[in-house]
């Protein structure tokens, strides 16, 4: 692997390990200022754009699940774009949005595409099992 594809590796392992695990600074180091989040479900309000939005969206999803733990289970990267499709656990013991604490535990996977330019994610596109998780949560049938 070039040092180039690399390094890329790594940015977007910083983002869904580090960043969605806890470390909100990462998100400076690892955006582009104008960031776009493109997040595909009903769950997740618009933050808007940029790393502030960025860390919003993390927040959000960190207090409703203070355990959670994300991991990577595949990667793939190229020059400008990289894929990753994850897995995140945690035990929801704070409000998520209207949603109040049910004290049960979940488990999740998602997939993300990132574009990359200069060293930083310009745009992410994330899907998830929203539905999946509601049913977890005793929500939805």
């Amino acid at each position: 692997m070039s040092a180039f594809l690399a390094e890329n590796q790594t940015l977007v392992r910083r983002y869904r390990e580090e960043l969605w695990n806890g470390k909100l600074e990462a998100a400076d180091e690892i955006s582009d200022p104008a960031i776009r989040l493109h997040i595909i479900d009903p769950i997740t309000p618009d933050f808007g754009a940029g790393p502030q939005a960025l860390k919003q969206l993390v927040t959000l999803y960190n207090a409703a699940f203070p355990d959670a733990h994300h991991v990577i289970e595949d990667l793939v990267v190229e020059e400008t774009k990289a894929t990753v499709r994850w897995q995140a656990q945690g035990t929801h013991q704070g409000a998520l949005g209207e949603i109040a604490p049910t004290g049960k535990h979940v488990k999740v996977t998602g997939i993300d595409l990132y574009h990359l330019r200069d060293g930083k994610i310009t745009d992410v596109w994330a899907s998830w099992d929203a539905l999946g998780m509601m049913q977890q949560l005793g929500l939805s049938s």
